[in-house]
């Protein structure tokens, strides 16, 4: 972080540099020039007269009247060679056309007979600071501009040092680790943008831990009966009951295929499910084909939807909330005793869905688990991958709605999803 401070430090020392040599050089271009003229226009009055007093002096009178010339001015008065080399071209021709003109600290105006110059000079000079009271200056400029810099980038660097420390504490290990709002009370956005990605860094990485857990557990049953009925097939005294254990193998193994099938899915939807396609899609089509095919699975059941006139639109991804429809009509007809009725309306900007059964329901205390992975309730063992509801409760955060159980009026459960129409 001192470096960081030193760099941006030093940054800012040289762009003040630039800046103040840009302006003294523009100034320079722009101001001398005029600075020139006054003088020349101030002072030309005073050499013109001397010029001409010095002129009208003969031979034997110019070395005393150039003296006394000299006595009237409080700089030396002399003369120089007339030349182009002496004075330079473009000030040579102002001279010959008789202009009085300044140069290196001193007035000049070439006498009549144009081979000699009278120079007057050097003049007396501005006031002006010495080199101490300049670098004091500047040093004081610079000074300020430390304290300054020091002033606005201490939030900042107290900041990044505590997203130092506990950015190295998370990577130790410490996934609670969090930077204390109260030490940052100027300026709190980058820690509560840092604390809220360490939250949700958390939360995924625990989610994973659980749900790796979850299914290490759920997979362990379907592979520990394929070992048991392997083993009772070598034994078996008949064709009939090594069949009744290769059905049982065959069982479980599709147990384990939908396990995995349904572990895919739930774990493709987070990765996928901001890059959806979204289609215009009319719900209660998807809700008839999802009718058709789970009743066959479940003859006993009777399916029915709810005033099939009018469709109902809603711009979705089609494939994955025919796969939570799907879910959650089979989750119903395994715990229906007879019947089963599905429903989709419009509300405000909404779509709900709603499917109600007749079974025995789900208390209150247990609605808010049945969307966590691998979770079952007391009597629904053995029934389903433990997915099903959790699936459905993704793709419906995917649409950004939400998932509820309430009390149906057929005595069992309705299951609600609610999304957005557009």
């Amino acid at each position: 972080m001192t470096r960081l401070f030193l760099r941006f430090y030093f940054g800012v020392i040289c762009i003040l540099v630039i800046t103040f040599a840009i302006l003294g050089y523009v100034f320079r271009q722009r101001n001398e020039p005029q600075a020139y003229r006054v003088i020349e226009q101030a002072l030309s009055g005073g050499v013109r007269l001397a010029q001409l007093r010095l002129a009208a002096a003969d031979e034997a009178s110019f070395e005393p009247t150039l003296q006394a010339i000299q006595q009237s001015f409080d700089y030396p008065v002399y003369l120089v060679p007339f030349t182009s080399e002496q004075v330079g071209e473009p000030l040579h021709s102002r001279l010959l056309a008789g202009d009085v003109v300044f140069q290196f600290n001193r007035m000049l105006i070439a006498l009549p007979d144009n081979k000699h110059l009278m120079a007057f000079g050097p003049l007396p000079e501005f006031a002006q600071p010495t080199p101490t009271e300049v670098v004091l200056g500047y040093g004081a400029i610079f000074l300020l501009a430390a304290i300054a810099i020091a002033l606005l980038l201490r939030p900042v660097v107290s900041q990044l040092r505590a997203v130092e420390r506990t950015a190295t504490a998370i990577a130790g290990g410490d996934l609670s680790a969090r930077i204390d709002p109260t030490s940052a009370k100027r300026s709190i956005a980058l820690a509560g943008a840092f604390n809220t990605m360490a939250d949700r860094t958390e939360t995924l990485l625990k989610s994973q831990r659980e749900l790796l857990q979850s299914v290490s557990h759920e997979l362990r049953t379907p592979l520990a009966r394929i070992r048991f009925a392997t083993e009772l097939i070598e034994t078996a005294p008949t064709d009939e009951l090594r069949r009744s254990r290769l059905e049982s193998v065959d069982k479980a193994t599709q147990e384990l295929d939908d396990l995995v099938g349904e572990l895919l899915s739930y774990v493709r939807l987070e990765s996928v499910a901001t890059h959806a396609k979204l289609d215009r899609v009319n719900i209660k089509l998807l809700l008839r084909e999802q009718i058709s095919s789970v009743q066959s699975l479940y003859p006993s059941v009777h399916i029915s939807i709810e005033d099939e006139s009018e469709p109902v639109i809603g711009v979705v991804n089609q494939t994955s909330l025919s796969r939570a429809i799907k879910n959650l009509l089979t989750n119903a007809c395994r715990y229906a005793k007879s019947r089963v009725a599905m429903r989709v309306l419009h509300q405000a900007n909404q779509v709900v869905i709603e499917v109600d059964d007749d079974g025995e329901g789900i208390p209150a205390t247990d609605r808010a688990k049945v969307f966590e992975p691998f979770v079952r309730l007391k009597n629904t063992q053995g029934r389903g991958s433990g997915l099903g509801l959790a699936l459905v409760d993704r793709i419906v955060k995917s649409h950004g709605g939400h998932a509820e159980v309430l009390d149906s009026p057929g005595g069992g459960a309705r299951f609600r999803i609610t999304i957005h129409a557009n």
